[in-house]
């Protein structure tokens, strides 16, 4: 089954927001150590949006018609390329994609937030 565009940004929303969540949890809790909370909420959001891109390529990556024949040739797979199932890893990939690009705003806004307030 195919996942929806819908579905795709509700899973990237869950994803978005439970990060977010644990962030926030992380940056309070090193508060206690004298660390800046906005410095390690930027730092870890920054870290979590670098994995979910590079993720979102890996997925995508994984499934292309190049990587399809290598894994044919080099491991005898019997999976032939599909055109479906390429597409069904695309929104799959897409999932990590968005959810990047959400944190992504967030850091853009908590890095707006910090410059205009000093």
């Amino acid at each position: 089954m195919m996942l929806s565009y819908s579905q795709v940004l509700r899973r990237s929303l869950k994803i978005a927001a439970i990060l977010v969540v644990t962030d926030l949890t992380i940056a309070l809790v090193t508060m206690r150590l004298g660390l800046p909370p906005a410095g390690v909420f930027g730092d870890l959001l920054l870290l979590e949006v670098a994995a979910l891109v590079l993720l979102a390529g890996l997925v995508d990556f994984g499934s292309s018609l190049g990587i399809s024949h290598l894994r044919r040739i080099a491991f005898s797979s019997r999976q032939d390329f599909s055109f479906q199932k390429r597409s069904e890893i695309e929104r799959k990939a897409m999932v990590f994609l968005f959810a990047g690009l959400m944190l992504l705003a967030v850091l853009i806004l908590l890095a707006t937030s910090i410059l205009w307030n000093p």
